[in-house]
């Protein structure tokens, strides 16, 4: 829940809504929002100095969580 809240907030409904097709199909939806997250924050940090660190294991995480989803073990009804 609380990706998806962070996703809506940095990234806004509409890119989530236009992100690559193929890019979607080929990863999971937790790394796919993790991506688009982590480069708007690059993009807009250096103005706006709003996220002091970034969780290096970020991608790490995402690509657990698809992996799980994948696998049909639910976290609940907004995992990955």
């Amino acid at each position: 829940m609380r990706l998806i809240c962070l996703l809506f907030m940095v990234l806004g409904a509409a890119q989530l809504a236009y992100a690559d097709e193929n890019t979607a199909r080929s990863k999971g939806a937790a790394q796919l929002g993790a991506e688009l997250a982590v480069a708007r924050v690059t993009q807009w940090n250096g103005q706006l100095k709003a996220v002091i660190a970034l969780n290096p294991e970020w991608a790490a995480q995402a690509a657990e969580l698809d992996r799980e989803a994948l696998a049909g073990e639910s976290r609940g009804p907004l995992h990955g």
